[in-house]
Formats: C-alpha cells, sequence, structure tokens
C-alpha cells in the first residue's frame, strides 16, 4: 500500500519525544484524545467499508501532531481511533486486517495494533533506539511485512517470528503490500514497483515508464496494481508490466487504496488549492473529495494514506454502485430502488453514492432513483446477465419548487380558429381571440402577455395581448409567414421564424417588435425555437440529412453562432426530432421524436446537452411537449382519430397522463410568480429590513424606518431579556418579541393591534430561535434545550407541540432558510471541523458543507441575494490583526472588515455609529450595509443604512452546545417542553 511517511516529515524521531512536551506546555495546544467521535450523518453504503487514514493537525509554529481515524466512504461520521499527542507524538500508516476487525498503525516509528474502534491497543515490535519500523501491511494468513531499517521485514500478527525478507534483492525496498490471496508481496524499489512470491521467489518489476513509480497497491482480484506515478498521478498496470492505463491527471496524487468490492479507490491529492483525500470509481470517473485538509492557520490540518476496511463479500457475486449529481454535484438523500432478481432500497450519502452488494451474479436488475422535487437521467437503468461489477450514475435535475420559481397557472389553447383560456383542470374555458386564424400561443415569462400569429390583417404575423384579452398588438408587418414565437426567459426578447426572406429562418426581436434580427442562414428549414432556462442559447429543429429529417439543435441566443447538433435520430428509418423545451431548471431538454414509418410519436428527456436521451413511455400522435412552470409535468396534445384532440399532462417523476382540456391542442402553460415573501427585520411593512438596536442595560428598542427614516422607540423588556424579532402574527411586518430565560416565557407586541402577546415554551437554559417552520407566513415558537439536545417548537398554524432531536456535543444551533423553500431549516454549526449540517424542509434530508474554523461564531444570512441563507462566519481575530465576516454564497466568498467598517463609522452620526459598533460584535440582530445616498453626516457625505436580510450575530447561539445528529428524523408530537 502506497505510504506518505509523515512521521520522518514532521517529527524524526522518537528522541524528540521530550521536546516535544516541552513544546506543548509552553504553547498550551490541545491534545486530542485518544478516541472521539461524531454521530454518522447520512447512511454508509452496505458494501463498502469504513476509510482508516491519518490526520495531522498543525499547532501554530508549524509542529504537527498525527492521529489515526477511521470515517465513512463519503467522509462522514469521523471516529480517531489513536489520537496525536503527547506521548504518542504521532500514529499514521494504518493496514486493516483481512477481516476488518483490526489495524495495524505506526506510533512513534514502532508498529502497534488495535482494534476496528481503537480498543485493545498493543505494541507489536518494541525494538530499542534507534531502529524505527514504518509503512505495515497485513496479509490474509495473518502475517505483516514493514519496513525497518532499508529492509522489508515480515512478522506475526501478534509480533512474534520478526524476520528479514532477505530474497529481495532491489536496494532500499519499501512500501510492501501483500496480495489479496497473500501469495504475492508488491513493493517499491528505485523508482519502480516490483512483486515478489510471498516464498521469495519469482522477483519481478511491473513499471517500465520513464517516471518514478510508488506505493504499490493490489486490487481486489490480485490481477492489477495501481500506484502513485510522479508528474502523472494515480495509474493502474497487470502485474506482468502490461496495459499501463493513467486514472487520474494530478501529478502530486499518491497513496491509493481500492475497495475490496473492487467498486472504489481512496488516494491523497496535493498541489491543488482543494486537498485532500478523495475516492473515485475504479475507472477514474468521479472523482470526489471525501475529507478536506485545511491549508489556513488557526487548524491548518492534512490527510494522508487511505486504507479501505475489507467487508465481507459472498462468492458468485456482483454490486451496482453508483453516483447522483444535480449540475456536477453530490445529490445526498436519494432514495435508490433496486428491483429484479433482487429488491432492496438504499440511500445515497453526502457524495451521492449508492451501493449494492452481494448481488447473485447472472441476475438481472433496475436501478431507480427518486427524491421529490427532481427527474433524472436516464429515468433508471436496466442492467441484464450481469456478471461484473456495474456502475449506475444519475444526472438529477430540479423542478421548481424555490421562491422565485413560477407555479402552475391557467393554459392557453387552441381551438377552431381561435385561442382559449382555462384552468388546468379544464374548467373556466374563456375566449381569448377573435377575427381571423390565431394559432401558435405563448405566455409571457410573467405570464401577463400572450403571444401567436394571427392572419387576421390578411398575412401571418406575430402578435402581442394581455392577459385578459385587452391591448392587442401587431409585432411583425413583412411579406411571408412569421410563426412560433417564444419569448425569452427574462421577457425582453422574442424568437420566431419567417420566410420573408425566402427560407424558413430564426429571428429575434424585442418585446416590442422592434430590432429584428436574423439568426440562422441555412438551405433547409429551421423552426420551433425555444430558448433555454438562462436565455443564452436557443434550441431548434433542422434538417439533419438530404431527405429533410430533423434532429434537434442549439445556438447562441444573441447571435446564432456555435450551431451544436445535441440529438441524433438514427437513419436507417424515417425519424424527425422536434419540438425542443428546456425545463425551468435548464439542467433537461426535452423534445418530441417522430417516426414516420408508423406514424406514431414519442417524447424524449436529456441533459440539456443533448446526451443520455431516455423515452418518456408515451406513445401515439403526441405532439409540442413543454414543461410545466414548476418543472413538475409535460403538457403536450394527443390527436385521436382524425380531427380530435385532446391537451394531457404526465408527471416528470412518473405515472398517469391526464386530460386537462378536451377539443384543443397547441397548449402553453401560464407561468404565475408567488407571492414574495418579506425578510426578517422589517418592522414598517414596506419591504426593506430596518435598521434596529436593542439596549439591554435599558430595555429599550431603537427602530429606524425604512419607509420615512423616523426613529421609533420603544420600551420593552426586562433585565436579562433576549430580543426574538420575528414575524408572530403573520402581518409580514417584524413584531418586537423577547424571551425570558427565567421562566422560558416569549412575549411579543403584534404590529396589527398593539397587543402584548405571552406564549410558555421551555425553561431556563433553552435558547429561542423563533422562525417560520412550517411554511405559513408566520414565525413558530422555537427553543432549543442543551441539556438533551433537543429543539421544541409551537406551530403557529396549529398550536401542536413538537420536538426534533439534531446535532452533535458542542455544534451551535442555527436557523434559516438554507434550501429556499420558504420555511426555516434546522441547522447547526460544528466548530471541531468546520462543517455546517442542516435539515431541508423542501425534500427532508440532511447536508452538509464545510466553511468555517472553530473559533468561528456563525453567522447565517441571505448575502447574495437569491432567497436562500448562505453560510457565514464572524471570524473575531485574523492574521492580519482584524475582525472579518466570510460568507459562502453560491460558491463565492467575500469578507467584510471590521477595518472598513470602523473607517465608515468615524464619519457618521451618532446613531448609526452606534449601530455599526453592534457589527463586530456577537450581541445584535443585524449587520448593516452601506448603500449611498440619504443620511447626511458629521462630514456631510451621505449614507443610506440598511441591515442584512438575516441577523448575523446572535448571542443566543454564541455558545457551544451539545446537539446530536441523527438522519431521517422529523417533528415529533404530542411531546412534554
Amino acid at each position: 500500500m502506497n505510504r506518505t511517511s509523515t512521521s520522518s516529515m514532521i517529527l524524526g524521531h522518537r528522541t524528540i519525544v521530550t521536546i516535544a512536551l516541552v513544546f506543548v506546555a509552553i504553547v498550551g495546544f490541545g491534545v486530542l484524545s485518544q478516541r472521539s467521535s461524531t454521530k454518522d450523518a447520512v447512511a454508509q453504503p452496505t458494501a463498502l467499508g469504513r476509510l482508516a487514514y491519518d490526520r495531522t493537525d498543525f499547532a501554530s509554529g508549524g509542529f504537527g501532531y498525527i492521529s489515526v481515524a477511521t470515517s465513512n466512504s463519503d467522509g462522514t461520521g469521523t471516529e480517531v481511533l489513536a489520537g496525536g499527542g503527547v506521548p504518542p507524538i504521532y500514529n499514521n500508516n494504518p493496514s486493516w486486517n483481512s477481516s476488518g476487525t483490526k489495524i495495524v498503525y505506526e506510533t512513534d516509528n514502532e508498529l502497534w495494533v488495535m482494534n476496528a474502534d481503537g480498543s485493545g491497543k498493543a505494541n507489536l515490535t518494541i525494538t530499542a533506539l534507534p531502529t524505527a519500523e514504518h509503512n505495515p501491511s497485513w496479509s490474509p494468513a495473518d502475517k505483516i511485512a514493514y519496513e525497518r531499517d532499508g529492509q522489508i521485514w515480515t512478522m506475526n500478527s501478534n509480533g512474534t517470528a520478526q524476520a528479514a525478507f532477505a530474497a529481495i534483492t532491489q536496494p532500499s525496498p519499501a512500501a510492501p503490500a501483500y496480495s489479496p490471496d497473500g501469495t504475492m508481496l508488491a513493493f517499491q524499489s528505485g523508482g519502480n514497483v516490483w512483486v515478489i512470491n510471498s516464498d521469495g521467489t519469482n522477483e519481478s518489476r511491473v513499471t517500465f515508464n520513464n517516471d518514478t513509480n510508488s506505493g504499490p497497491a493490489w486490487s481486489p482480484d490480485g490481477t492489477k496494481i495501481i500506484f502513485a506515478r510522479a508528474g502523472t498521478g494515480i495509474s493502474v498496470v497487470q502485474i506482468d508490466g502490461t496495459n499501463e492505463i493513467p486514472l487520474t491527471n494530478n501529478g502530486e496524487d499518491s497513496s491509493p487504496s481500492w475497495s475490496n468490492d473492487a467498486t472504489k479507490i481512496a488516494f491523497v491529492r496535493r498541489g491543488t488549492t482543494v486537498n485532500g483525500i478523495y475516492t473515485m470509481d475504479a475507472v477514474g470517473g468521479n472523482q470526489l473529495r471525501v475529507l478536506a485538509d485545511n491549508p489556513l492557520n488557526p487548524g491548518r490540518s492534512e490527510h494522508n494514506n487511505p486504507a479501505w476496511q475489507p467487508v465481507v463479500l459472498q462468492p458468485n457475486t456482483v454490486v451496482i454502485s453508483g453516483r447522483i449529481a444535480r449540475n456536477g454535484e453530490s445529490l445526498a438523500g436519494v432514495t435508490v430502488n433496486l428491483t429484479g432478481s433482487e429488491t432492496s432500497t438504499a440511500t445515497t450519502n453526502a457524495l451521492g453514492e449508492f451501493n449494492f452488494g452481494n448481488l447473485p451474479s447472472g441476475g438481472s436488475y433496475t436501478v431507480t432513483p427518486t427524491i421529490a422535487n427532481h427527474i433524472f437521467t436516464p429515468a433508471r437503468k436496466i442492467f441484464s446477465g450481469v456478471i461484473a461489477n456495474r456502475i449506475a450514475d444519475f444526472a438529477a435535475g430540479q423542478t421548481c419548487s424555490m421562491p422565485g420559481c413560477k407555479v402552475n397557472g391557467k393554459v392557453v389553447f387552441e381551438r377552431g380558429s381561435d385561442l382559449y383560456i382555462a384552468n388546468a383542470d379544464g374548467t373556466d374555458v374563456t375566449l381569448l381571440t377573435t377575427g381571423g386564424i390565431n394559432v401558435d400561443a405563448a405566455f409571457s415569462p410573467d405570464g401577463n402577455k400572450v403571444l401567436f400569429r394571427s392572419n387576421r390583417d390578411g398575412n401571418f404575423e406575430i402578435y402581442r395581448i394581455n392577459f385578459d384579452g385587452t391591448g392587442i398588438q401587431r409585432l411583425t408587418n413583412v411579406a411571408g409567414f412569421d410563426e412560433y414565437p417564444v419569448y425569452s426567459p427574462d421577457g425582453a426578447r422574442i424568437a420566431f421564424t419567417s420566410d420573408r426572406d425566402g427560407n424558413v429562418e430564426i429571428y429575434t426581436m424585442n418585446a416590442d417588435g422592434s430590432n429584428q434580427l436574423r439568426l440562422t442562414k441555412n438551405a433547409g428549414v429551421d423552426d420551433e425555437p425555444t430558448f433555454s432556462a438562462d436565455g443564452t442559447k436557443i434550441a431548434f429543429a433542422r434538417p439533419n440529412d438530404a431527405t429533410g429529417r430533423t434532429a434537434i439543435y442549439t445556438m447562441n441566443a444573441v447571435d446564432g453562432s456555435n450551431v451544436t447538433q445535441v440529438s441524433f435520430p438514427s437513419t436507417a428509418v424515417a425519424i424527425y426530432d422536434g419540438f425542443p423545451s428546456f425545463s425551468p431548471d435548464g439542467t433537461k431538454l426535452l423534445f418530441r421524436r417522430y417516426n414516420s414509418g408508423p406514424f406514431t410519436s414519442e417524447f424524449y428527456i436529456a441533459n440539456s446537452d443533448g446526451s443520455n436521451p431516455v423515452t418518456m413511455g408515451l406513445s401515439g400522435f403526441i405532439y409540442k411537449p413543454s414543461f410545466s412552470p414548476d418543472g413538475t409535468r409535460i403538457i403536450y396534445t394527443r390527436l385521436f382519430g382524425l380531427s380530435t384532440y385532446n391537451v394531457e399532462s404526465l408527471p416528470i417523476a412518473g405515472g398517469n397522463a391526464t386530460i386537462m382540456v378536451t377539443n384543443g391542442h397547441n397548449v402553453d402553460w401560464q407561468p404565475v410568480q408567488p407571492a414574495t415573501r418579506r425578510g426578517p427585520f422589517d418592522f414598517d411593512g414596506d419591504g426593506k429590513a430596518d435598521v434596529a438596536v436593542f439596549r439591554p442595560s435599558e430595555g429599550i428598542w431603537y427602530i429606524l424606518r425604512s419607509s420615512d427614516l423616523s426613529l421609533m422607540q420603544t420600551t420593552f423588556a426586562l433585565t436579562g431579556d433576549v430580543p426574538v424579532p420575528s414575524d408572530l402574527d403573520g402581518d409580514s411586518k417584524t413584531d418586537i418579541a423577547i424571551y425570558r430565560p427565567s421562566n422560558g416565557d416569549f412575549w411579543s407586541i403584534s404590529t396589527i393591534n398593539g397587543q402584548q402577546i405571552n406564549y410558555h415554551l421551555g425553561k431556563p437554559g433553552d435558547i429561542p430561535l423563533p422562525s417560520d417552520i412550517d411554511g405559513d407566513s408566520r414565525a413558530d415558537y422555537v427553543v432549543y434545550r442543551p441539556s438533551n439536545g433537543h429543539w421544541y417548537r409551537i406551530s403557529s398554524t396549529t398550536g401542536a407541540l413538537s420536538d426534533i432531536w439534531f446535532g452533535a456535543t458542542d455544534d451551535k444551533p442555527v436557523i434559516g432558510d438554507f434550501d429556499g423553500d420558504g420555511q426555516a431549516d434546522p441547522a447547526i454549526y460544528r466548530p471541531s471541523d468546520g462543517n455546517w449540517w442542516w435539515l431541508s424542509s423542501a425534500d427532508g434530508v440532511q447536508r452538509a458543507t464545510r466553511w468555517g474554523i472553530a473559533e468561528d461564531i456563525p453567522s447565517p444570512a441571505d448575502f447574495d441575494g437569491d432567497g436562500k441563507t448562505d453560510f457565514a462566519v464572524f471570524r473575531p481575530s485574523t492574521a492580519s490583526g482584524t475582525s472579518s465576516i466570510a460568507a459562502q454564497a453560491r460558491s463565492r466568498s467575500f469578507r467584510l472588515d471590521q477595518m472598513e467598517i470602523s473607517r465608515f463609522r468615524q464619519t457618521t452620526t451618532a446613531m448609526v455609529g452606534l449601530m455599526l459598533r453592534f457589527t463586530v460584535r456577537p450581541m445584535a440582530f443585524g449587520i448593516c450595509c452601506i448603500q449611498p445616498p440619504v443620511l447626511p453626516d458629521s462630514a456631510g457625505a451621505s449614507r443610506q443604512m440598511f441591515p442584512c436580510q438575516t441577523p448575523l450575530f446572535n448571542s443566543r447561539s454564541g455558545n457551544p452546545l451539545s446537539v446530536p445528529v441523527a438522519r431521517g428524523i422529523g417533528w415529533a408530537t404530542n411531546r412534554s417542553a
């Protein structure tokens, strides 16, 4: 197994132990315990063992302690088994026995053994200085090979029969690794990988390239060796030296280890900005970081030497495993169903991975993922006669269910020669147009206007009409036919087709009909345009061969450049692809495939680039499919007989089609914008957050109303009360509210009628976190109880009491709408590893992200205005001696330094200066943002002050708490608080 000898790199030799003791006493560096753990956050795949590895934690002077730890295959559920401290200084290079029950590892240049849970530690070598043992490898025959004094040695697993492996003739052999059956030993020497039989015969060279090759590890079937090739990355080669294949392309990748089910390889990545331990598929795909190095002080750490725990595998079985990603990001919590020769269910872990192991070889299996508000490409994968491990990866697309997304409104359709509006269930049919032939209807993005083509003025032109039938306007006026109009997502442009120049081409124009621009210049017919969700591309149908058969193409929406074919119908029969439609989230492309032989059509759904097209299971004479505004259904027309049409819809997730409108066709679904939810700290209800300060010493609230800049002052609190401003009465205005820790009472002043409202929830020691958990636009009464790790809440809708158990020891509870669905999500910040865990109210899945270090104060807020709470921390001190706020918003980060705040504060009025002083202390409930102009300061400059959308600093959650984390949990009702 490939090993990184961090012991010699950091500490050198056991003779420095005494020096280290003195050093630790001076700097006061915290010592890791011999065994600590966190709760598993996501279920571990059953066919994968845990990863053992060593972790180096650096002190401020660069001095490091090394611990042996294990984690689930996705990096969760970490347990420190042998903590680096005083002594031992370091523990590293773990290797499992064949049953996965014991670990041999290196401790201060000697070899020790322990059980898989860290118990039963024992020294195996007990050699005198200066002898040193390194890099152990455990064989199935309970032998251990290791390095000693420039040679390979072996011993029994109990430390007896220690002897040099004298049969090796190569100089300075290192990094021994037993084959899975124990009959061979691989090692490195002279920059190459070698193998030798365990009986000392048949020493042979495996690698023959010109680079330095190190750290061999075996494939589970014993036919291949993986190793680190300097300057290239991880490579795999047959044990006879043939067929070397690179798996990674980062030259500093090292320390590969193969899982014993043959599905995964773990390795160490260095030389990038995202270093740590990674895993990948056995063929090099899905390279994902599972354990992240922290390059910054304080808290700098590195992870090395991963080793997979063997698990029990039945003979004559196979594994089906895979990963599910959305826009390239891992999707955790997806339910994956396996049917066929075996039936089982798995749930994706934090890396989006799942694994079905010990499946009978030769069986047939279907893998189908499912989770709320998502669609998958492909929808399922079918494997027949499986005799080897198979990979089943899926790309997920999210249907629109978040604030800012559209919901389904009415439908517009053709009947006869006119357009009609109806409810989605076919009721309340209303005539929209009269006069001439009116067809090709398409709603505007705001749902208030309808585009269509009509010959009412003698020629087919593009028109626009208000949703209520008023304000009809002609947008084109040229010879020829203009048709298939469609709005861009921002409503600023319209794409359409026209034969005005002698051939049917695609044009765009402004929404008012101006600036008409031809995009395509093709001998064939280009038609049926549609914009991508971000408005940068147009998909359309174009002939792809001399017979006129069509395929789907895309091009840049601005100038028609970069024309790319994205669908590839069979040329063996007369197949025509057409009517493309992008999903609301932009990840999927829907289109019709028409077979002119049997005169039938099917709908296909693919990734947005056309890859992985999968049929939706519909057939017949069906046409013009499109997504519903919320992305959960498709809508289309079906022809019955010669002239009878119905409008139907089909759930994306599967199910039966339903008839929406009878005697109608060419339908479009109205997008409707949901009502905007008010942000926090809007005391006057104008839709903007107000600057506010609570003065504990006097119980006085100061509120600067953004609507008229008047200052409101209210006395409402006793000594010891905690401010908890929230919209508790549901009028879209923030109420002045306090929590009284002495007796567990909430008190608030309703902005509806000025009445004082009291609710009792909790007891002394509880931490108040009122928030809208149930999404009814009223904050629920919520407290967190450190004594038992439970969150309690009283629903503002039902008044019922419920509780939830979420977190781990020393976690800090926070709350915010992290998934953007309009409901608050319980969350914790874990200072020990800088991870945030939150329970999504959208799908009930736990998710995590790493952002912060131990000393940081969690300060979540919606910094980028996308309707989702961003992960942010306040760092009281940095290397430059300043304080700063660091936020992670849509994979971006930014800082607001105390230095900048101080400079601004010096030029502001006294009242605003008072408010700004709170921005660098974990005491207030808002942070002021600078937006010119309004308030004149003492220097004559103008400033306008508004706080950010959610509290950045919260003294209520600033203390270390004890909250365990569990998966698959929900609010339990009828509990006593």
